[in-house]
Protein backbone atom coordinates (compact mmCIF):
# COMPACT_ATOMS: atom_id res chain seq x y z
CA UNK A 1 0.00 0.00 0.00
CA UNK A 2 3.17 2.36 0.57
CA UNK A 3 3.50 3.09 -3.36
CA UNK A 4 0.09 4.01 -3.29
CA UNK A 5 -0.01 6.35 -0.40
CA UNK A 6 3.47 8.02 -2.05
CA UNK A 7 1.41 8.70 -5.37
CA UNK A 8 -1.70 9.77 -4.16
CA UNK A 9 0.18 12.54 -1.73
CA UNK A 10 2.55 13.61 -4.57
CA UNK A 11 -1.21 14.09 -6.36
CA UNK A 12 -2.37 16.41 -3.85
CA UNK A 13 -4.67 13.88 -2.26
CA UNK A 14 -5.61 12.64 0.83
CA UNK A 15 -4.68 9.71 1.92
CA UNK A 16 -6.39 8.49 5.52
CA UNK A 17 -5.14 5.24 7.00
CA UNK A 18 -5.65 2.67 9.38
CA UNK A 19 -5.40 -0.64 10.78
CA UNK A 20 -2.43 -2.40 10.48
CA UNK A 21 -0.64 0.16 8.52
CA UNK A 22 -1.56 3.00 10.94
CA UNK A 23 -0.19 1.33 13.61
CA UNK A 24 3.18 0.90 11.51
CA UNK A 25 3.49 4.40 11.00
CA UNK A 26 2.24 5.58 14.49
CA UNK A 27 5.09 3.42 15.68
CA UNK A 28 7.61 5.21 13.28
CA UNK A 29 6.32 8.22 14.42
CA UNK A 30 7.39 7.14 18.10
CA UNK A 31 4.11 6.71 19.54
CA UNK A 32 4.57 3.86 22.07
CA UNK A 33 2.34 0.85 20.93
CA UNK A 34 3.22 -2.79 20.81
CA UNK A 35 5.26 -3.69 17.80
CA UNK A 36 3.08 -7.08 17.23
CA UNK A 37 -0.09 -4.63 15.80
CA UNK A 38 2.34 -3.26 13.19
CA UNK A 39 3.66 -4.39 10.31
CA UNK A 40 7.92 -4.45 11.08
CA UNK A 41 8.18 -5.82 7.15
CA UNK A 42 7.25 -1.61 6.28
CA UNK A 43 9.29 -0.20 8.60
CA UNK A 44 12.06 -0.30 6.12
CA UNK A 45 9.84 1.47 3.09
CA UNK A 46 8.15 4.02 5.64
CA UNK A 47 11.40 5.92 6.51
CA UNK A 48 11.54 7.27 3.07
CA UNK A 49 7.22 8.48 3.41
CA UNK A 50 6.35 12.12 4.34
CA UNK A 51 4.96 11.20 7.52
CA UNK A 52 4.11 15.13 8.43
CA UNK A 53 2.17 15.50 5.18
CA UNK A 54 -0.52 17.12 5.41
CA UNK A 55 -2.64 14.88 3.03
CA UNK A 56 -1.52 12.14 5.20
CA UNK A 57 -4.23 10.98 7.76
CA UNK A 58 -4.82 8.58 10.93
CA UNK A 59 -6.67 7.74 13.24
CA UNK A 60 -6.61 9.43 16.92
CA UNK A 61 -8.40 7.27 18.96
CA UNK A 62 -9.55 3.48 18.76
CA UNK A 63 -10.05 0.38 21.00
CA UNK A 64 -7.14 -0.36 22.65
CA UNK A 65 -6.46 -3.63 24.51
CA UNK A 66 -3.15 -5.78 25.07
CA UNK A 67 -4.11 -8.78 22.68
CA UNK A 68 -7.14 -10.48 20.54
CA UNK A 69 -8.40 -12.49 23.67
CA UNK A 70 -8.93 -8.82 26.01
CA UNK A 71 -12.13 -8.14 26.89
CA UNK A 72 -12.06 -4.61 25.56
CA UNK A 73 -14.96 -3.50 22.90
CA UNK A 74 -16.42 -0.36 21.55
CA UNK A 75 -19.73 -0.10 23.43
CA UNK A 76 -19.81 3.49 24.86
CA UNK A 77 -17.09 6.15 24.85
CA UNK A 78 -15.84 4.72 27.96
CA UNK A 79 -14.01 1.83 25.79
CA UNK A 80 -12.41 4.46 23.64
CA UNK A 81 -8.77 5.49 24.19
CA UNK A 82 -6.76 8.55 22.78
CA UNK A 83 -3.71 6.94 20.75
CA UNK A 84 -1.35 9.36 22.55
CA UNK A 85 -2.16 7.55 26.11
CA UNK A 86 -0.94 4.16 24.53
CA UNK A 87 1.66 1.58 26.36
CA UNK A 88 3.94 -0.52 24.63
CA UNK A 89 2.32 -3.59 25.57
CA UNK A 90 -0.55 -1.70 23.89
CA UNK A 91 -2.27 -2.72 20.51
CA UNK A 92 -4.94 -0.25 18.52
CA UNK A 93 -7.55 -2.68 17.08
CA UNK A 94 -10.30 -0.67 16.09
CA UNK A 95 -10.75 3.20 15.38
CA UNK A 96 -12.88 5.09 17.55
CA UNK A 97 -15.41 7.54 16.97
CA UNK A 98 -13.39 10.39 16.91
CA UNK A 99 -11.57 9.27 14.05
CA UNK A 100 -14.22 8.11 12.28
CA UNK A 101 -15.64 11.72 12.66
CA UNK A 102 -12.40 13.35 11.37
CA UNK A 103 -12.30 10.64 8.34
CA UNK A 104 -15.75 11.51 7.59
CA UNK A 105 -15.29 15.33 7.45
CA UNK A 106 -12.28 14.71 5.29
CA UNK A 107 -13.69 12.29 2.77
CA UNK A 108 -17.09 14.59 2.19
CA UNK A 109 -15.03 16.96 0.04
CA UNK A 110 -13.74 13.66 -2.11
CA UNK A 111 -15.12 13.23 -5.40
CA UNK A 112 -13.90 10.00 -5.98
CA UNK A 113 -13.22 7.20 -3.03
CA UNK A 114 -11.22 4.50 -2.64
CA UNK A 115 -11.40 1.78 -0.17
CA UNK A 116 -9.25 -1.21 0.57
CA UNK A 117 -9.04 -3.11 4.19
CA UNK A 118 -10.83 -2.71 7.00
CA UNK A 119 -10.12 0.01 9.65
CA UNK A 120 -9.95 -2.98 12.62
CA UNK A 121 -9.77 -6.29 13.69
CA UNK A 122 -13.59 -6.60 12.32
CA UNK A 123 -13.62 -10.34 11.53
CA UNK A 124 -13.89 -10.24 15.60
CA UNK A 125 -17.40 -8.49 16.07
CA UNK A 126 -15.68 -6.30 19.00
CA UNK A 127 -13.73 -4.78 16.60
CA UNK A 128 -15.76 -3.97 14.03
CA UNK A 129 -17.50 -0.82 14.57
CA UNK A 130 -14.92 1.32 13.32
CA UNK A 131 -15.42 0.22 9.69
CA UNK A 132 -19.35 -0.14 10.26
CA UNK A 133 -19.37 3.31 11.19
CA UNK A 134 -16.84 4.54 8.42
CA UNK A 135 -18.86 2.18 6.09
CA UNK A 136 -22.40 4.49 6.99
CA UNK A 137 -20.57 7.28 6.66
CA UNK A 138 -19.06 7.16 3.34
CA UNK A 139 -22.63 5.21 2.20
CA UNK A 140 -23.78 9.21 2.93
CA UNK A 141 -21.45 10.65 0.32
CA UNK A 142 -21.83 11.03 -3.39
CA UNK A 143 -18.49 10.77 -4.30
CA UNK A 144 -17.83 7.82 -7.02
CA UNK A 145 -16.80 4.85 -3.91
CA UNK A 146 -14.58 1.93 -5.25
CA UNK A 147 -13.88 -0.47 -2.70
CA UNK A 148 -11.54 -3.26 -2.83
CA UNK A 149 -10.12 -6.29 -1.02
CA UNK A 150 -11.72 -9.39 -0.02
CA UNK A 151 -11.81 -8.99 3.58
CA UNK A 152 -13.42 -5.21 3.24
CA UNK A 153 -15.97 -6.54 0.73
CA UNK A 154 -16.90 -9.42 3.64
CA UNK A 155 -17.10 -6.79 6.32
CA UNK A 156 -19.58 -4.66 4.10
CA UNK A 157 -21.56 -7.08 2.76
CA UNK A 158 -21.97 -8.36 6.71
CA UNK A 159 -23.56 -5.08 7.23
CA UNK A 160 -25.39 -4.68 4.12
CA UNK A 161 -23.75 -2.07 2.89
CA UNK A 162 -21.89 -3.21 -0.82
CA UNK A 163 -23.96 -2.07 -2.61
CA UNK A 164 -23.65 1.20 -1.59
CA UNK A 165 -20.13 1.11 -3.57
CA UNK A 166 -20.53 2.33 -7.26
CA UNK A 167 -17.58 -0.48 -7.92
CA UNK A 168 -16.65 -3.49 -5.76
CA UNK A 169 -13.30 -5.11 -6.81
CA UNK A 170 -11.97 -8.76 -5.87
CA UNK A 171 -8.78 -8.20 -6.16
CA UNK A 172 -7.67 -5.72 -3.61
CA UNK A 173 -4.15 -6.07 -4.26
CA UNK A 174 -4.10 -5.98 -7.45
CA UNK A 175 -6.44 -2.61 -7.66
CA UNK A 176 -3.74 -1.35 -5.33
CA UNK A 177 -0.85 -2.22 -7.57
CA UNK A 178 -2.98 -0.77 -10.71
CA UNK A 179 -3.78 2.68 -8.51
CA UNK A 180 0.02 3.23 -7.67
CA UNK A 181 0.77 3.09 -11.11
CA UNK A 182 2.62 -0.52 -11.70
CA UNK A 183 1.05 -2.46 -15.02
CA UNK A 184 -0.82 -5.73 -14.75
CA UNK A 185 0.35 -8.08 -16.98
CA UNK A 186 -3.90 -9.08 -17.73
CA UNK A 187 -4.94 -5.87 -18.71
CA UNK A 188 -1.65 -5.63 -21.02
CA UNK A 189 -2.69 -8.76 -22.71
CA UNK A 190 -6.17 -6.97 -23.40
CA UNK A 191 -4.54 -3.95 -24.70
CA UNK A 192 -2.66 -5.61 -27.16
Amino acid sequence: KLPLIERFLKNGSSVLVAGKLANTILIAKGLKMSKSCADLESFEYIKDLDLNSSGLHWPVDGVVAKDLNSKEHWTSLEDISPLNTLTADECVLDMGPATVGGFTAILRSAKTIFWNGPVGVCEDERFAKGTMELARSISRISAFKVLGGGDTIAALNKFGLLDQFNHVSTGGGSMLEFLSGKKLPGLEALKK
